[in-house]
């Protein structure tokens, strides 16, 4: 190998090295302030609510950190019907998509953030229509600190269909494992 060569090959290994080091440097994109704040609510939750026709319901919810941080996955599980609702970021909003036992998936973006509470609204982008079908409508999420150990959560449910209109309402408290296996 002449020495033109060998210079060549030593560029060629030093620039691959230069670009997998700053490959592994590359941080995170920064989150919302509705992401960063339930990544507070990561871990197991148990409570009761109220329905909107006044029955007590029971309730297990896990939030879940996945793809690299990037998600968060809630894991409801109501009088042993569970169903699951995804937040995360896109471009820069904070957003979820719930899939509901009422068979649908509607779309939220955030409607207010503040020290103690995060309401989400409906998002038409998922194309459901409350004149033909019914679906969870507006997530309201109140907090009693920034790292809670207790939250209340209400969600209103609008539209047609064989359920009643109306807001369900629930306490939930941070356990570090289930009282009972649902």
């Amino acid at each position: 190998m002449n020495k033109k060569n060998i210079l060549k090959l030593m560029f060629a290994s030093l620039s691959l090295w230069l670009a997998s080091s700053a490959m592994g440097q590359a941080t995170a994109p920064q989150r919302s302030k509705g992401f960063e704040r339930f990544k507070a609510l990561v871990g197991k939750w148990e409570g009761t609510g109220v329905n909107p026709e006044g029955k007590s319901i029971a309730l297990q919810v896990e939030y879940k950190l996945i793809a690299a941080d990037s998600t968060i996955v809630e894991e409801w599980n109501q009088d042993g019907v569970p169903m699951v609702t995804v937040f995360h970021d896109k471009a820069g909003r904070f957003g979820a998509v719930h899939y509901c036992a009422l068979g649908n998936a509607p779309a939220f973006k955030l409607g207010a953030i503040d020290d103690v509470s995060i309401s989400l609204n409906f998002d038409e982008i998922c194309g459901l229509d409350q004149k033909a079908e019914q679906f969870v409508t507006k997530q309201l999420y109140s907090f009693k600190s920034e790292k809670p150990t207790e939250f209340d959560n209400e969600y209103m449910v609008s539209g047609t269909g064989v359920y009643g209109n109306g807001v369900t309402k629930s306490k939930l408290k941070k356990v570090s494992d289930w009282s009972k296996k649902s």
